[in-house]
């Protein structure tokens, strides 16, 4: 079975690079033993298929592929023995390279993986093609016109308009949060009215913050005690304001009494004055 990868290459100062049948072979295998490989790539017309007879070759591309070296399969394109392509400007851009496997029995497979190559200083001066009126200067699949960086391969979004390319900018919507805060927290990397929750506005984001609401009591206290940590509104009591929430405190209202004696004998624990009037 035959297997590929997708890959990035880019040209040299003389406007050429080429790939090899291994750099596109992502561990084919067989249950025969596999005899040999080529590979081929596709043109997107016939002014760029240095085997059409009818073109004579351009600038930067080889001459026509010798066919003493090539095989070919049925219903398929030339594939080089060799294993080696050669890409040049006029190849600048997405292309797709097939990889054909053959083994011992004479059984074929072929896979076909994408080839981005990137343009070198060459190409842009290069006139063996026809200027478009909206090129791709940097080769990276984005037309000048589109392209925020358009002599940089590596960049062509600039979100908040800061210079930086998205690719590299931490904080693509320069919104103060880093695009892995946001990402992590549900908020949007892209958009500046998106932010992480901070509730209480302390500077902390929620998932950071220990007192969402800021009312003084933690998350966790509150989350234990049945209150609302994201509303300050909503708090553990302290009915005798000894300190001690009513959940942990044995005697809610400071009358001297347990809270668990009060509940039997009838009293209310959370009122003083209730407790004397009964059994004062």
């Amino acid at each position: 079975m035959a297997r590929g990868i997708d890959i990035v290459i880019e040209l040299n100062r003389n406007g050429t690079a080429t790939v090899t049948k291994d750099q596109i072979n992502n561990g084919s295998s067989d249950n025969c033993l596999l005899e040999s490989f080529g590979i081929s790539k596709s043109y997107t017309n016939d002014l760029q298929n240095p085997n059409n007879p009818t073109n004579p070759p351009p600038v930067n591309i080889l001459p026509p592929i010798d066919n003493t070296n090539t095989f070919t399969k049925k219903n398929s394109n030339t594939f080089l023995k060799s294993g080696l392509l050669t890409f040049s400007c006029n190849d600048v851009g997405v292309k797709q390279v097939t990889l054909l496997v053959t083994d011992s029995a004479g059984n074929t497979d072929e896979v076909t993986v994408n080839v981005t190559v990137l343009a070198s200083s060459l190409c842009s001066s290069s006139t063996t093609t026809t200027p478009s009126a909206d090129p791709d200067s940097d080769g990276d699949g984005f037309l000048d016109s589109n392209d925020a960086f358009p002599n940089d391969p590596l960049e062509w979004i600039d979100t908040d308009g800061d210079n930086i390319g998205n690719n590299s900018d931490t904080d693509d919507d320069n919104d103060g949060f880093s695009d892995d805060t946001e990402i992590i927290n549900n908020s949007d990397p892209l958009d500046d009215n998106s932010i992480p929750l901070d509730i209480d506005g302390d500077g902390l984001i929620n998932p950071e913050d220990l007192d969402d609401d800021g009312d003084g009591f933690s998350d966790i206290i509150e989350d234990i005690v049945g209150t609302s940590p994201t509303d300050n509104n909503d708090f553990p009591l302290d009915t005798d304001k000894d300190g001690i929430i009513n959940f942990y405190d044995d005697d809610d209202d400071n009358d001297g009494q347990l809270d668990e004696y009060e509940n039997i004998c009838g009293s209310d624990p959370i009122n003083f004055q209730l407790f004397q009037q009964t059994f004062v």
